[in-house]
């Protein structure tokens, strides 16, 4: 039997929701586990791991911002400046990511990412100021920029 979509009037289908029985047609069609729904039936939700909080972003922001600085001054008084540089900066990235994903019962997200690279960041930051005084003579370091690079690689794939 034809019926008219619900949500889109001027088209006709024979699909049904398969929780409330509206007519849906293959526009508004949202295909889940239990069979074809209407977007009000398969209420689309987030995966919890991919949910955090304000309360987690807190933790996330503590835990890198805190930690980050304190891995930038172990970082300055490590030889660099070859491919040690890659693996110490691999290191530093996985270091806080696990930090962040620690303070934040293992969430995971874009928002941790970016808070872990800021600890990063604030890693580097330190780094080039013990060494150059000056954390603006750090972008003078290839070195440290590919380490920098692998670093923020790392904390992100690890939070991804």
């Amino acid at each position: 039997m034809t019926a008219r979509c619900a949500r889109h009037p001027e088209v006709e289908t024979t699909l049904r929701c398969s929780k409330c029985e509206t007519p849906i047609c293959p526009k508004c069609l949202v295909y889940t586990h239990a069979g074809a729904r209407c977007p009000a039936c398969a209420q689309m939700r987030r995966s919890p791991p991919y949910d955090p909080t304000l309360r987690h972003y807190l933790a996330a922001a503590g835990a890198s911002l805190g930690l980050g600085p304190l891995l930038g001054a172990a970082w300055a008084f490590l030889p660099a400046g070859d491919f040690f540089s890659l693996i110490l900066g691999a290191g530093l990235g996985y270091a806080l990511g696990e930090a962040v994903s620690l303070a934040t019962n293992r969430k995971r997200g874009r928002g941790l990412q970016a808070l872990a690279v800021m600890g990063l960041g604030a890693a580097f930051a330190t780094h080039a100021f013990l060494l150059y005084r000056s954390p603006l003579l750090g972008l003078t370091d290839p070195w440290g920029l590919l380490a920098l690079a692998v670093g923020a690689i790392t904390a992100v794939s690890r939070l991804g």
